[in-house]
């Protein structure tokens, strides 16, 4: 399973949206480039969390600014979530990625551990973003119990597994994952389904 950093939150990690400008000083060395897990897909090593950008002080000229500037500097990994602003996060991210969808891997989650949820969740994702398909969908926090209170029903016939791969077949969405911030004995379980082909976790590098 690959290592990337994602800048999350606030977007820019210590730097707010507000002085992403000072992101904008030219820099000419090619962006690292890695393998994400088992995809097989190159993505930039710095990834852009999009969680910020569904807060009320983030002007859409913020976000478009970022956008513009990552990707000008080789950055097409970007992730997002329908909890993020409630759904505010995704339609800013469609709109700015208009007519530049083949230089993104897109990224979003489910917060359900339904069936029925993920697959009206990922309905609300795509139309949210714009797009025929989104690159990967993680089960988001599965270290949750609260959202996800057993792994196994998850990976049943009524669970989000399902619509996953339901959505796989259809071409909805290309690679499953998984992400987690708590109880990292959890994480096992998903490692070992042999159904994810990545898995995103939280790290504090202080």
């Amino acid at each position: 399973f690959a290592v990337k950093t994602t800048l999350a939150g606030s977007g820019l990690l210590a730097l707010g949206l507000r002085d992403a400008r000072a992101f904008s000083q030219p820099e000419r060395k090619p962006m690292p480039m890695s393998i994400l897990g088992g995809t097989g897909e190159k993505v930039s090593m710095i990834g852009i969390g999009t969680g910020h950008w569904g807060h009320e002080d983030v002007s859409e000229e913020d976000v478009r600014h970022l956008f513009d500037r990552a990707l000008e500097v080789g950055i097409n990994y970007f992730d997002t979530a329908p909890n993020y602003g409630k759904g505010t996060s995704e339609k800013r991210l469609g709109e700015v990625m208009k007519g530049r969808r083949d230089n993104v891997f897109l990224v979003s989650k489910t917060e359900s551990a339904t069936y029925e949820g993920t697959w009206e969740l990922l309905e609300q994702s795509l139309d949210n973003l714009q797009t025929d398909h989104i690159d990967l969908i993680h089960l988001h926090n599965i270290g949750y119990e609260e959202r996800f209170p057993d792994l196994k029903e998850v990976f049943g016939k009524k669970g989000a597994m399902e619509a996953l791969r339901e959505g796989r077949k259809k071409g909805m969405i290309r690679f499953i994952g998984a992400s987690g911030h708590l109880w990292p004995s959890r994480f096992h379980y998903m490692i070992d389904s042999g159904e994810i082909d990545v898995f995103m976790t939280a790290v504090n590098y202080i």
